[in-house]
């Protein structure tokens, strides 16, 4: 005779309160107009960081033009790599602090 070999007894975790706990807080939530707004407010504020970021570059570039010709072929930027080690030099002395 074989005996039907059971799993032992599993008791489950009872069901989560339904009252919403007093630490956790949602949002409310948005009516549609006001989630159009956040997203056109989100944008405009994205395109003007943009557009204030190229400026700063092609100011640079312009600022880097004027002193190119008398950089040119001076030591610590007459190629690639001492150009690199320079920058890295440089960062390395500003961000230590």
């Amino acid at each position: 005779m074989a005996k039907d070999v059971q799993p032992p007894h599993v008791e489950e975790h009872p069901p989560a309160a339904e009252q919403p706990r007093d630490d956790v807080r949602t949002p409310p939530a948005r009516p549609p107009g006001q989630r159009v707004d956040l997203l056109l407010n989100r944008i405009v504020h994205f395109l003007v960081a943009l557009f204030l970021f190229v400026l700063a570059i092609q100011l640079m570039k312009k600022g880097a033009q004027a002193i190119a010709p008398r950089l040119q072929g001076t030591f610590p930027f007459d190629n690639g790599v001492s150009t690199l080690g320079l920058g890295w030099l440089g960062a390395y002395l500003v961000l230590s602090g």
